[in-house]
């Protein structure tokens, strides 16, 4: 009796994985303005697996016995990750932001800019809980004015950012 010809088994494939899986935008809130209170918010989005750029939009009012002053501020920065990727990583970068600041109840106008470079970290769990900081040196430059006087400065100050939010 002849051997019947046996059909070659399929072999499994193996599961592909692309590069870019995971989240692609981060949104967090910086807890450490609230106390102002200003909230400041960053969008981050992922451009490829190790680089995202970012948006950092904020706003509130500040008051105190004497004074009350409105802000607002805008900034931008990118991020690579040296480390890691988008979701879990080491990261170098550079950020820019501006801050006006102007009195409600006096006569007060106040500008500031500020550019840095940082290194910083991000970490997403598997249901998107987000931590991420940065620290790193920035040149600031402020500026302020009144109807009888006005004055500017420029310093090297420190850059950090400590936020929490929800990455998808």
């Amino acid at each position: 009796m002849a051997a019947m010809p046996v059909a070659p088994q399929p072999q499994p494939q193996p599961t592909i994985v692309p590069s870019d899986a995971g989240p692609r935008v981060s949104l967090t809130i910086s807890p450490a303005h609230l106390s102002l209170p200003v909230v400041e918010l960053t969008g981050e989005y992922r451009v490829i697996p190790k680089l995202g750029i970012a948006l950092v939009l904020g706003g509130g009012k500040i008051t105190d016995n004497v004074l009350s002053a409105t802000v607002a501020e805008v900034g931008a920065s990118a991020r690579y990750y040296v480390l890691g990727s988008f979701r879990t990583g080491l990261q170098i970068g550079g950020e820019v932001d501006y801050v006006h600041v102007s009195g409600d109840n006096i006569d007060v106008k106040g500008a500031g800019l500020a550019m840095g470079a940082f290194v910083g970290g991000k970490w997403i769990s598997s249901f998107g809980l987000t931590l991420e900081g940065q620290i790193g040196p920035q040149l600031q430059t402020a500026s302020a004015s009144s109807s009888s006087s006005s004055s500017s400065e420029s310093k090297v100050g420190l850059l950090l950012n400590l936020n929490i939010g929800y990455s998808f």
